[in-house]
């Protein structure tokens, strides 16, 4: 099998590998602009997304922004990558670039056009608010861990009823499949940071596909390190430090390190209010919403004693409803 390129080395790009090898390929290199990143999925990543066009082998582009996929994809040949497990009638007609993920089904006389990323929209957790409403309860079976109980926090694809269709305004919907994507790691916030010994530096409080976003009571973080070792995410605290008129102010901490580590690593964990706590309440009830908007702002230590910051707004109401 030729070698497959995949451009965008992202948690969709990990999903898309899976599939790829699903697929037959086992000779697979990631590109990416973020230099700090050397591995995705197991994977090496040989350069940046600019070198697409000279670099042989098949190519797919995994990169969630659908202006900036377009765009690659303008410029270069791609491929269509289909889970093995994705039911598709034969009279159905899938453009270039497309990924077809596990579980999804696609009814006959439907056009897919090119670049599509096809199982139902792709929802990062809770980022956009909806609610969705599932027609039977056999539609979330995968969404169960070992012990029966479901997982608390997942990315997941899913598939609108038939008639549903994402709508300005409209935060409810009723999907007849939903699939499983990845599982989130999620913890409350520090409330003893006073009690954190070390502090190493971050490369970044993004990836190349996602910033933070605040909802539903949780700051969802995601960001890269340097490690010499393996960690994991009981090594990263996020804890209030003040509140600043309709700012809280946070910081994230890796706590386990070293300062010549080498190898760059990537997560994203979703880090919980923990209003039950009078600590964490006092801060929390100085920020001064404005018409219940608050800014969730995300400090860390940064290489070469750079301060990192990222900043997201949210529903104060919401943020306290949810606990």
């Amino acid at each position: 099998m030729n070698r497959l390129v995949i451009i965008g080395a992202s948690g969709h790009g990990k999903v898309i590998a899976d599939i790829a090898i699903k697929n037959g390929y086992d000779n697979i290199v990631f590109l990416d602009d973020d230099k700090h990143i050397k591995m995705c999925a197991g994977f090496p990543v040989i350069g940046g997304t600019c070198e697409a066009e000279k670099i042989a082998g098949d190519k797919i582009v995994a990169i969630g922004n659908a202006e900036i996929r377009e765009k690659i994809q303008s410029g270069i040949e791609t491929v269509t990558l289909i889970h093995p497990n994705a039911v598709i009638s034969r009279r159905v007609r899938i453009g270039k670039g497309s990924v077809v993920m596990a579980g999804t089904v696609i009814n006959s006389d439907v056009t897919i056009g090119d670049g599509s990323i096809f199982g139902g929209p792709v929802l990062k957790g809770d980022a956009w608010g909806y609610t969705y409403t599932p027609v039977a309860s056999s539609v979330l079976a995968g969404l169960k861990a070992s012990d029966g109980s479901y997982y608390k926090r997942v990315q997941v694809g899913i598939k609108l009823m038939e008639g549903e269709a994402i709508t300005e305004g409209k935060k409810s919907y009723k999907v007849s499949e939903v699939g499983l994507i990845a599982i989130l790691n999620y913890k409350d916030f520090n409330v003893q940071a006073d009690t954190l010994k070390n502090e190493y530096a971050l490369v970044s409080l993004e990836d190349s596909n996602n910033k933070i976003w605040a909802i539903n009571g949780y700051v969802n973080v995601p960001f890269t390190f340097k490690t010499k070792e393996q960690l994991n995410m009981n090594d990263f605290h996020l804890y209030a430090v003040e509140a600043k008129e309709d700012t809280l102010v946070t910081r994230l901490r890796q706590t386990k390190g070293a300062d010549d580590a080498y190898q760059t690593g990537g997560a994203l964990i979703s880090f919980h209010m923990p209003f039950n706590d009078m600590e964490f309440r006092d801060i929390f009830d100085q920020v001064v919403p404005k018409s219940d908007t608050i800014v969730v702002k995300v400090t860390a230590k940064g290489e070469n004693d750079k301060e990192l910051v990222s900043t997201v707004k949210c529903s104060a109401s919401n943020m306290q409803g949810s606990y």
